[in-house]
C-alpha cells in the first residue's frame, strides 16, 4: 500500500492497515524519503511504511523523472515482490514481507525507522531461476521493471536480469 500526503501526519488509510506492507518514496538518488512520503507511527505506535521504494522515474507517458511518489514507489516494490513469487512459489506473504524487510538497505540512523521504515527495497541476493546473473545492476531506465514483467510472459529466459535491475 502507498503512503501518502501529508508527511508529518501517521500514515493514513489503507497504509497504516495491520497486514498491509506500505511503502513510502525515495527519490532516484538520495539517501532521504521524499519530504511529501507519509511517516509513521500510525496511531497505535506500530511501524509505517516498512519500506521506501523508487520515486522520480521515467515513464513513456510523464517523461524523464516524471512519475513520483508513492504511486511509483509502491509498483517497483510490488514488481520485486512478483519476482520472489516467481522465484520461490511455496513462499508466503509472511516469508516475501520477511526476505523484503531483511533485503532493505537500511537508510539514515540504523535500524527501522518511522521514516524509511527498514530502508530502501532492493533485489539483494533473490536466486536467479532464468540463468541470467546472480548479481543485478542499475537500469538505465526506472521502468524496466515494468517492461521486463510483461515481457515475462514470453521470454522466461531475459526476464530476470531486466526486471532486477530496476531496484538495485
Amino acid at each position: 500500500m502507498a503512503s501518502s500526503w501529508p508527511r508529518r501526519a501517521p500514515s493514513p488509510l489503507p497504509a497504516d492497515a495491520r497486514g498491509a506492507l506500505s511503502v513510502g518514496a525515495l527519490p532516484l538518488g538520495d539517501d532521504s524519503p521524499a519530504a511529501y512520503s507519509s511517516q509513521g507511527p500510525t496511531d497505535d505506535g506500530r511501524l509505517k511504511p516498512e519500506l521506501v521504494g523508487p520515486s522520480g522515474v521515467s515513464t513513456l507517458s510523464l517523461g524523464a523523472g516524471g512519475f513520483e511518489g508513492s504511486s511509483a514507489a509502491t509498483p517497483h516494490v510490488a514488481g520485486l515482490v512478483a519476482l520472489w513469487i516467481d522465484r520461490a512459489r511455496r513462499d508466503g506473504p509472511q516469508e516475501i514481507t520477511d526476505g523484503l524487510l531483511l533485503r532493505a538497505v537500511d537508510l539514515g540512523e540504523p535500524g527501522p525507522d518511522s521514516v524509511s521504515g527498514h530502508g530502501a527495497a532492493r533485489a539483494g541476493d533473490l536466486p536467479p531461476r532464468c540463468g541470467c546473473a546472480a548479481s543485478p545492476t542499475r537500469a538505465a531506465a526506472p521502468w524496466t521493471l515494468i517492461l521486463a514483467l510483461f515481457v515475462r510472459v514470453r521470454r522466461r529466459t531475459t526476464c530476470a536480469l531486466a526486471a532486477r535491475s530496476a531496484i538495485v
